[in-house]
């Protein structure tokens, strides 16, 4: 039996259909996750990876068909066609590749960085255990190069003047919040504090 013989849930059924409607030079991989720290209620996070105009999305959702069901017409709408070819795309960023543009910062000091120091500088950077695989770096690395924040040289990477604009005012910004917090924050009496014996 093969997948697409498969039943299954209605919602994995429209994944399948999806993946298997995305004719292109490569197989469409569409994948559905369950993100519960995300704040806004839309928790269902599907994304898809095929061979359309921007090559690779993910939508957000409150329910996994409501997911599944927009990601999978706007894959769709994303096929390349000619009455598409000028299409507008918007550029799809992730909190990975923030990540990887960070590190890159922090490892080369604003300048020129290889991979193995990119790698090294996420390992020291994360504040959970979670690391970046080589996919995610590699599809990180291509939008921050297409977005014009990384340029290619011999050794490596270099972050653009655009990107070290972006550094100097995401720590400016992060320097307020710690201080807004820190003002905010009433003092604790000592009857609040514990001890340790």
């Amino acid at each position: 039996m093969t997948d697409a013989e498969t039943t299954g849930e209605p919602t994995l059924d429209m994944m399948m259909e999806a993946a298997n409607a995305l004719k292109g030079s490569y197989f469409a991989e569409i994948s559905l996750g369950y993100h519960p720290g995300v704040t806004n209620g839309k928790h269902w996070l599907c994304s898809v990876e095929a061979d359309i105009r921007g090559a690779m999305f993910g939508l957000w959702a409150s329910t996994p068909q409501e997911a599944v069901r927009h990601t999978s017409a706007e894959a769709i709408r994303r096929v390349p066609v000619v009455a598409n070819a000028d299409l507008p795309v918007i550029s799809e960023w992730y909190s990975r590749d923030a990540w990887v543009l960070s590190s890159s910062i922090l490892a080369g000091n604003g300048s020129e960085v290889d991979v193995a120091d990119i790698i090294g500088a996420t390992r020291r950077s994360s504040i959970e255990s979670v690391f970046i695989s080589r996919s995610e770096l590699g599809w990180a690395l291509s939008r921050l190069v297409v977005g014009g924040l990384l340029s290619i040289t011999d050794g490596g990477f270099t972050p653009s003047a655009r990107a070290l604009e972006l550094w100097v005012a995401g720590c400016q910004r992060l320097a307020v919040i710690i201080g807004e917090r820190m003002h905010a924050t009433p003092p604790r009496r000592d009857a609040d504090r514990r001890t340790c014996h």
